[in-house]
């Protein structure tokens, strides 16, 4: 009897993803890194925006608080449900060793925390029309250069 093609993976969940066994660390993982970030950042930041309901003087502060969330968030996934939560959303499919996992959920949440230090310093250090200038751009950018650079870091982890 031929197993099905459509089946999802039959490895238990204890034995995270292979074990290093992805040879190509260039654009197609750091797209694949990308998406992933992405996606847990809308999922964190949506329940933690409709929980603040701070004045408009406060509006150029909810960056900073979403990305220290996030950073949080994937702190915490690192430290209590191994390999991290960017491994949980469809992460095996990418052939990373738990360790580069580890390391790549790191690197987000250390990315979080700079984008949120980074955020403060400027809402309190520039105007409002200067601000709203760089949040428009710089955070999008930066973050798909952090993800296009990633996967340098993440090649040889977890051998």
């Amino acid at each position: 009897m031929s197993q099905n093609p459509y089946a999802p993976p039959s490895a238990s969940f204890e034995a995270g993803s292979p074990d290093g066994t992805r040879t190509d660390f260039g654009f197609r993982l750091g797209a694949s890194l990308f998406w992933r970030v992405l996606l847990l950042q809308f999922l964190v930041t949506i329940p933690v925006l409709s929980f603040i309901g701070w004045p408009n003087d406060f509006i150029a502060f909810k960056p900073s608080v979403v990305c220290c969330c996030a950073a949080i968030v994937l702190a915490l996934s690192v430290k209590f449900a191994k390999p991290g939560a960017l491994f949980f959303i469809w992460g095996r499919r990418l052939n990373l060793g738990v360790a580069a996992w580890r390391r790549f959920n790191w690197m987000a949440a250390a990315y979080y925390f700079a984008l949120a230090t980074g955020n403060f310093v400027l809402a309190l250090s520039v105007p409002i029309e200067t601000w709203l200038t760089v949040k428009m751009f710089f955070p999008l950018l930066s973050l798909i250069a952090f993800c296009a650079m990633a996967p340098r870091f993440l090649r040889g982890v977890g051998k």
